[in-house]
């Protein structure tokens, strides 16, 4: 997209590439969306970039820290799988008052099958509704953010649909992007934000089971 060149399509189908740019300038024409997408803009680097990948049947669309040329460089000749792991959530998570870090970000996405939509009650269900497929973009995006910026939170065990969940730092940037919880009122871009500007229903819960 012109107005934001560090958010990059990964392929080459002009029509993945279409409904992409659809998306983001969907996002953009509000006022939460364009924020999110400028402070996306902010932090990127020559290095550190948003790639949109076409993702494929049955892939969900999470966003995935992913290591620079500069990051992978650093590490040892033939790294292990645990070095590489824990340089890659050092970057995406390591950020602090003395020292930026940020990772790029890959996100998988294709507006036929992203999903989830939420039912009346703001719980997410299964299935995928192409109208709404901007909304899952742009909670990607905030995740993507935070791997930019070095601010993601990660660990305590897989997220599932128990409410134990939420208490966990993986729970916590769920809520983060979603905006509940803790993380409704901050301001900031969020997945709640986005659809309340598009006269969408408020997500009430992360998990599908309505736990959390």
């Amino acid at each position: 997209m012109d107005r934001y060149p560090s958010i990059q399509v990964g392929s080459t189908s002009p029509s993945f590439r279409r409904d992409v740019k659809e998306a983001l300038e969907k996002i953009d024409s509000r006022p939460s969306g364009s924020r999110l997408l400028q402070q996306i803009e902010g932090l990127a680097t020559r290095e550190k970039k948003v790639t949109i990948v076409e993702a494929q049947a049955g892939q969900a669309p999470v966003a995935r820290p992913r290591l620079t040329p500069s990051q992978i460089h650093k590490l040892p000749s033939s790294p292990t799988q645990s070095q590489f792991e824990e340089t890659l959530l050092k970057n995406a998570g390591g950020s602090n008052w003395r020292k930026t870090r940020g990772t790029a970000s890959e996100i998988p996405w294709n507006k036929y099958t992203a999903e989830p939509e939420v039912d009346s009650r703001g719980v997410p269900i299964e299935g995928a509704n192409p109208a709404n497929a901007f909304i899952t973009l742009a909670h990607e995006l905030v995740h993507a953010k935070h791997h930019l910026a070095g601010t993601m939170m990660y660990g305590g065990g897989p997220v599932t649909r128990e409410a134990s969940s939420s208490r966990t730092d993986a729970g916590r940037e769920e809520l983060r992007a979603v905006g509940l919880g803790e993380y409704a009122s901050t301001g900031e871009p969020s997945e709640n934000s986005i659809r309340a500007e598009h006269g969408l229903p408020q997500r009430t819960s992360y998990s599908r089971s309505g736990n959390w």
